[in-house]
């Protein structure tokens, strides 16, 4: 009988939290026991790990879903686990009774969510590290300093190639899930029509058959969906791009807060990124020069235009490596902790 030192719970299908392979060492450990909440139907139980379903397909879920998997959690948490992992707030919210005779708890925050203030105090004060993708969320979490460990949504620390981008049309490229209904919507509005700008949608998500129903009303021939696409496809996608579409609003705490994937994976395709000020993404990419940050979508082609105009690839790739020796240095102390959980 094996008896478990770490338990992962993961309140979501693996497929969908790949930051898991950050955790990669300390999972593969024959002692290591994994408490999965299967949202897509692609996952199965084995030695390691223990897989919860309800009768729903997808990411939305509701109080009483979460209340139904902590009853799983409990259920199925070893009495005498020395250390578990919690990925999400939501998940520990609702978690936390399970928890209580845990020695070492650890907290994983990929994006901001207001369910982090409820969670009781006497919880927080247990809770020995948090790891957070992005070191602005440090601002609602407020715990000491040392307990707060930032680890990028990054695995790779050096660039695949260097910047290549095709003679005109500049392709302007949406890839992964398609989210923001709103910010999406002006992009298509301002370079609908612009022979020099291609805007190109890469994935599937909740405003991504709207968006195109739009596009095609207005007729706007240099705007083309592809719908969901193969990961192993992504960095031909990147490839084949020349700027790379990563604007999120500064509607919302999360969205201020939050660094997006497409970030990272832009930066390591040696791909410009298009952002949005008023946010931490939009900081980081201005800070590192690895892209145009904009204010308003007014003339917006005009801008991207100009920007490709007085682009030098060669500053821009050195840019690019700065952030990723940031990266790697911000990671070596995730790592560390992460191994001795």
């Amino acid at each position: 009988m094996i008896i478990y030192n770490r338990v992962f719970i993961c309140p979501n299908s693996r497929s969908r939290m790949p930051y898991l392979k950050g955790y990669k060492l300390a999972i593969e450990k024959e002692d290591s026991l994994l408490l999965v909440w299967d949202r897509f139907g692609d996952e199965f139980t084995s030695k390691n790990v223990i897989v919860y379903r309800d009768d729903k397909i997808g990411m939305g879920r509701g109080t009483w879903d979460y209340i139904k998997f902590s009853m799983f959690v409990h259920k199925n948490i070893p009495d005498d686990v020395r250390s578990v992992v919690v990925f999400s707030s939501q998940a520990l919210l609702f978690c936390f009774f399970a928890l209580l005779k845990v020695k070492f708890v650890y907290l994983d925050i990929r994006d901001w969510h207001v369910s982090y203030k409820f969670i009781p105090g006497f919880v927080k004060k247990r809770i020995e590290k948090v790891f957070v993708s992005s070191f602005r969320f440090s601002e609602f979490i407020r715990l000491p300093r040392q307990r707060i460990v930032f680890s990028h949504n990054c695995w790779s620390f050096k660039r695949k190639n260097t910047f290549i981008r095709k003679q005109d049309p500049i392709r302007l490229s949406y890839i992964g899930s398609i989210r923001d209904f709103d910010s999406n919507l002006k992009i298509i509005q301002s370079l609908t029509g612009c022979n020099r700008i291609q805007v190109l949608f890469y994935g599937d998500g909740a405003a991504a058959n709207e968006l195109e129903k739009i596009a095609i009303f207005r007729g706007a021939q240099n705007v083309s969906f592809y719908g969901s696409y193969h990961p192993g496809d992504e960095t031909d996608l990147y490839s084949e791009s020349s700027m790379i579409n990563s604007v999120v609003p500064p509607s919302s705490a999360n969205n201020r807060t939050l660094l997006t994937n497409r970030l990272y994976n832009a930066v390591l395709n040696s791909k410009p990124l298009l952002v949005m000020q008023g946010g931490y993404l939009g900081d980081i990419v201005e800070e590192f020069g690895l892209g145009l940050v904009i204010s308003n979508f007014s003339n917006l082609h005009e801008k991207i235009i100009e920007y490709f105009d007085r682009f030098d690839a060669m500053v821009f790739e050195e840019n690019c490596d700065k952030f990723l020796k940031k990266v790697e240095y911000d990671m070596s102390a995730f790592y560390r902790f992460v191994n001795d959980i």
